[in-house]
């Protein structure tokens, strides 16, 4: 059995009808007519495609634990050490998981 992070990046879907076109400005998504930011977001195809890839690349044949992004193995990783911790306990704080 393989694993892998897969990393689809930014995809503008439907779930931004939750956010007010403001927070979208705001946070630098589109601008104040409502387009997007040019080069920001993927199409839910191009989002998917790591994810396909990961599952059938004979490239990663053998391998595992690989964090994968834009359809390549990335040397950068997920976040470590540290950073990991912090993520892991504001992760079990916010679902309740006593890690004792």
């Amino acid at each position: 059995m393989r694993a892998f992070s897969v990393d689809p990046g930014w995809i503008r879907t439907p779930l931004q009808r939750h956010l007010t076109a403001d927070e979208m400005v705001a946070a630098g998504w589109i601008d104040a007519a409502g387009i997007p930011a040019p080069g920001l977001f993927k199409t839910p195809e191009q989002g998917a495609a790591t994810l396909a890839w990961a599952a059938a690349s004979p490239q990663l044949d053998g391998r595992g634990g690989e964090y994968c992004a834009d359809c390549r193995v990335c040397a950068a990783g997920p976040p470590r050490d540290g950073e990991a911790a912090r993520l892991w306990a504001l992760s079990a704080d916010l679902t309740g998981l006593d890690l004792d």
